[in-house]
């Protein structure tokens, strides 16, 4: 059941993940997360111990909401398993993840660097008017390996793991992140709790995604550079990153501008700088992990039995 559940998402997002924004759930959530600040923010004066609580407290809330309403609809007799895949096909974001890098790469293709620099710029957290093609790449496949660990792996994981509420879980405290979890004189002390949290659940899988994008390239490679990792500000995203890139046979890192800030990263993988075709190559990296965590679940459901 969990197999065909986890097949049956999969199958789901591909074919329906591309809907407009404003048909999709996750849309409300994201202005339901919007409101909520709005009134649980409190007073602008608030001191910092309390604005903590009250970010904490308002978090648990919107969490608890997410998983009673999920733990009532897959218990419904009959239609539990239906609704559970539906509901981890709307926590997957796979879709919008690959048409932001197919969008990039065909600008690059067509030889236009600011178009691709302007589609790039709202997913990155960095500076893009100074990118050239190598570099407007390189951020590309970073932001496609990271966020489809977000956007895939992660909530494959959790779903696994503890069922639908689990992905639903999982889901909502990254959205709540997205929206909270910047070190911003207003979020610095509400948003902790969203950022500690979304950074705990997605640590917990992100070594398997490591694993599976290296079984899905040059394995020694991609193995061989896992000792890259110390020297990344965040191990397990730099785990995700070296060991892609090895498998791939890419140099990923490198500096960037980030708010106006040069801010220096060690080079992770081994072999040349990006160029466009390797976003296409990378698209299918992921699809092959994606591939090979799909028969892993499969097989381990089977033996479960």
């Amino acid at each position: 059941m969990l197999a065909l559940t986890v097949l049956g998402a999969v199958a789901l997002e591909r074919l329906y993940g591309g809907m407009p924004p404003w048909q999709q759930p996750v849309t409300g959530f994201t202005w339901l997360v919007q409101r909520v600040e709005t009134y649980g923010y409190g007073p602008e004066r608030l001191p910092n111990g309390l604005r903590l609580l009250f970010g904490a407290l308002v978090l648990a809330v919107m969490l608890f909401i997410g998983i009673v309403i999920t733990g009532l609809l897959v218990s419904i007799p009959y239609l539990g398993g239906i609704l559970a895949a539906a509901v981890l096909a709307l926590t997957l974001r796979t879709t919008e993840v690959r048409a932001s890098a197919q969008a990039i790469a065909q600008a690059l293709q067509n030889d236009d660097l600011a178009q691709a620099q302007a589609r790039l710029h709202p997913w990155v957290e960095h500076d893009c008017g100074s990118l050239d093609e190598e570099g407007v790449s390189a951020a590309t496949i970073e932001k496609l390996l990271i966020q489809s660990h977000d956007a895939l792996f992660g909530a494959l994981f959790w779903f696994v793991l503890a069922g639908a509420p689990g992905a639903v879980f999982f889901r909502l405290s990254l959205l709540c992140a997205e929206r909270w979890g910047h070190a911003t004189p207003r979020y610095r002390y509400f948003g902790w709790s969203a950022a500690c949290l979304a950074g705990i659940l997605r640590y917990l899988p992100i070594g398997l995604t490591a694993l599976g994008y290296s079984l899905a390239g040059d394995r020694k490679t991609a193995w061989r550079c896992r000792r890259q990792i110390g020297a990344w500000s965040s191990p397990g995203m730099g785990a995700v990153l070296a060991m892609a890139a090895g498998a791939m046979h890419l140099q990923l890192g490198g500096p960037i501008h980030y708010f106006q800030h040069r801010v220096y990263r060690p080079t992770l993988g081994e072999g040349v700088l990006p160029i466009p075709q390797d976003i296409p190559r990378a698209l299918r990296l992921v699809d092959r992990t994606l591939s090979i965590g799909l028969v892993a679940i499969v097989i381990g459901a089977w033996l479960a039995t």
